[in-house]
């Protein structure tokens, strides 16, 4: 989390009462905002995009926008000429956007427009309950806002995007889990400095940001138009994660079957890692 340390952009979670009215001060800050949420198990996760990851891990390094375009190119043509994704006809956002939601990598950011679906799945990984957590909370009033309407290649999007712009692209709720989750999907150009493409692989726009504006938004509010950057980070301490999947799970019914509900989501829920809490005690 050395970068968002380094840019003021981390606050400390606390106790599951204290992380909650954090996430209601960012909610409320300001009227002018909107933000969409996205959570890590592992305060160590990068925020970067799976087809950064996979470009990044065949090449040994941090690939540019140009690097990402050639594998994404590649990804789009197979998957059109194999008629994966829907046919001749659907738009390529469509057609990421559902290779993304079956798990293909592509450079589309899942977020979800409900902080508490983003700070369940922050707290319910079982291999990694014994590490903090992170939740960001996205800025993108000012993103570029697309639907499935929308019959552009990602190259045109991208290209008409500003360096340090984020599009936003607002699924169609296709089936009960993207419906449930609240699902979007945020993509940009890659970063340009280095320092914040190690860390993430779509554009922030970050203002000159200080401790005490990040304490505002947490504490005391002060005079003038609130300056806002582009995303903020709220640490979620290991001995808080339980005592948050308890409150998700009796205030909003959020458990593995509700937010995955479906085959998969059953499976998940119930493969050789899962937790046997929600299951009934074992017959005498």
């Amino acid at each position: 989390m050395t970068f968002w340390s380094e840019h003021h952009l981390l606050e400390a979670g606390g106790d599951a009462e204290v992380l909650l009215s954090k996430v209601a001060r960012i909610t409320t800050w300001s009227t002018e905002c909107r933000f969409v949420w996205r959570g890590h198990p592992d305060h160590e996760w990068t925020l970067h995009s799976a087809l950064f990851e996979r470009v990044k891990r065949h090449d040994g390094m941090d690939p540019d926008e140009q690097r990402l375009r050639q594998v994404e190119y590649d990804v789009a043509f197979q998957a059109l000429h194999r008629g994966i994704g829907g046919g001749p006809e659907t738009p390529e956002l469509q057609r990421f956007a559902i290779l993304q939601h079956h798990g293909t990598a592509t450079r589309l950011l899942d977020v979800t427009t409900d902080p508490m679906i983003a700070l369940w799945f922050a707290c319910e990984d079982e291999e990694r309950k014994g590490k903090p957590g992170v939740l960001f909370a996205i800025e993108v009033s000012k993103a570029v806002n697309l639907d499935w309407s929308d019959k552009r290649s990602m190259t045109e999007v991208v290209d008409q995007l500003e360096e340090d712009q984020l599009a936003v692209y607002w699924p169609q709720a296709i089936d009960a889990r993207i419906q449930v989750q609240r699902g979007a999907f945020v993509f940009g150009k890659v970063p340009k400095d280095p320092s914040t493409r190690s860390a993430t692989s779509v554009p922030l726009r970050l203002p000159a940001w200080t401790p005490a504006q990040r304490r505002e938004v947490f504490g005391d509010r002060g005079r003038g138009r609130p300056v806002v950057p582009t995303i903020l980070a709220i640490r979620i301490p290991v001995h808080t994660k339980r005592r948050l999947l308890n409150i998700l799970e009796k205030s909003y019914g959020y458990t593995g079957e509700t937010i995955y509900p479906d085959i998969d989501g059953f499976s998940r829920s119930n493969n050789r890692t899962a937790s046997l809490r929600h299951l009934a005690k074992p017959m005498p």
